[in-house]
């Protein structure tokens, strides 16, 4: 399915971000996973096998959070373009 108006869709923002933020999420997932408080769920530092699994759904929440407003700004500068190209005209 190709874009006609060269925005990248809400699905491609998603994947681009939950890429970019799996790296950092996870190695502060292991991190935890060997005792560092560095996740925290519920207002409680989460250590071990329960530590990943909280990163992972971070990485989720925190990606599609991001993705809408990735999206969102597409959309609002889409929109300021239209009007722009119709004053010039």
């Amino acid at each position: 399915m190709e874009v006609t108006s060269g925005t990248p869709s809400y699905g491609e923002c998603f994947a681009s971000l939950a890429l970019g933020l799996a790296p950092i999420f996870l190695l502060l997932g292991v991190s935890a996973l060997f005792g560092a408080n560095t996740v925290t769920s519920g207002g409680q530092n989460v250590h071990g096998i329960g530590a990943l699994f909280v990163s992972v759904v971070l990485i989720v929440v925190f990606a599609a959070i991001f993705a809408g407003l990735q999206k969102l700004g597409y959309v609002i500068l889409g929109h300021l373009r239209r009007k722009r190209s119709q004053v010039d005209a």
